[in-house]
């Protein structure tokens, strides 16, 4: 909600907050990324989402953002090696 309304850094420190009670939220590390990007610290935002998917390595839409950063920032999957293609 916090996000909609532009409130990019109340919506991170709520997330935060949300990470310090419950440290392995895939969801809160998710949308701090998206928080994060929209800030423009990419860096953060990346760092966030790779958090996400070590957790939740299956997390499509932390994929996805993962994989646009590597898209359009050139963002290097070396830094987490352990991003593999799965099957079905």
């Amino acid at each position: 909600m916090l996000k909609e309304l532009k409130r990019l850094d109340e919506a991170l420190a709520s997330y935060d907050r949300a990470l310090g009670i419950k440290p392995d939220y895939a969801e809160a590390l998710y949308n701090r990324g998206n928080a994060l990007s929209d800030l423009k610290r990419l860096d953060e935002a990346l760092a966030s989402y790779d958090r996400a998917l070590v957790i939740k390595p299956d997390y499509a839409e932390a994929l996805n953002n993962r994989g646009l950063f590597s898209k359009t920032c050139g963002a290097s999957t070396k830094r987490w090696p352990a991003m593999t293609v799965r099957s079905r």
